[in-house]
């Protein structure tokens, strides 16, 4: 096993936590989650169009990735978002936070696309009462060690 995977683990979980912090406590709508966001989402929009962020399974973001054009997307953005291609947790349902039943593993740069969207067209403000309590239940149910 690579020495760095529980770090990379750790990486991936923290800055899950930490975001889902900031759209709890504040309008996720105006929530920049990068200079490029605007360029980002309509790049976003313009490769996946029909896709609901609302909801995705990993049956829609495998079928997303054999869209053409997203390894074009991914390695453009790739070196412009810090740890761009490194793990990270894309949330299924937007409704709910991140948690072991409602994330599977994409590139940052894939899951800060899908957030920076669900943002922007108002998915998580919309869902914010419902992914805030998803989220302080697993926060009273969680044990740091």
């Amino acid at each position: 096993m690579n020495g760095d995977y529980p770090e990379v683990v750790f990486n991936a979980e923290q800055r899950a936590f930490v975001y889902m912090e900031i759209i709890i406590n504040q309008n996720p709508t105006t929530v920049r989650l990068h200079p490029l966001q605007n360029e980002i989402v309509a790049d976003f929009r313009h490769l996946f169009p029909k896709i609901d962020v609302q909801m995705i399974t990993k049956i829609d973001y495998i079928q997303m990735r054999a869209t053409p054009g997203c390894l074009e997307f991914i390695r453009k953005y790739e070196p412009k978002i810090p740890d761009g291609l490194c793990m990270a947790f894309l949330r299924h349902d937007a409704s709910k936070s991140v948690s072991s039943d409602n994330t599977f593993n994409a590139p940052r740069v894939f899951e800060m696309a899908v957030e920076m969207v669900r943002n922007v067209e108002g998915v998580n403000e919309r869902n914010r009462e419902a992914y805030t309590s998803h989220h302080l239940e697993i926060q009273a149910t969680t044990k740091l060690i």
